[in-house]
């Protein structure tokens, strides 16, 4: 849980901070918007495997939240499709935590004979 609160606080540091006077790539930010909340979903699911749609949700609104704090930082913009990747990233590692977790715990097969 711990683990969770401080990734979720310093996916807000790097998001508001300052950024370098360069070109990046398109598509680089949708990746780490993705990537990031892959993390948090991931993190989230192990913390509270009962809550899956109150941490989507709750990601969801993180996501949001961050884009409109992004609004006013020179160097950011407030942009809809990073939250749809905050979005894609999230139910990702969520889907995967849950068939990771339907797996490990399936019933298993007696092999005695």
């Amino acid at each position: 849980m711990l683990a969770f609160f401080v990734c979720a606080g310093a996916i807000l540091y790097i998001a508001l901070a300052p950024v370098p006077d360069h070109p990046t790539l398109s598509y680089g930010d949708k990746l780490n918007h993705a990537l990031a909340f892959f993390v948090l979903g991931s993190l989230g699911s192990i913390a509270w495997p009962a809550s899956a749609r109150a941490l989507l949700g709750g990601l969801v609104g993180y996501g949001v939240l961050i884009e409109l704090l992004q609004w006013p930082v020179p160097g950011h913009n407030a942009d809809p499709l990073d939250v749809l990747a905050d979005l894609v990233g999230a139910l990702l590692a969520m889907v995967l935590i849950k068939a990771w977790r339907a797996w490990v715990l399936r019933p298993r097969e007696s092999t005695a004979r």
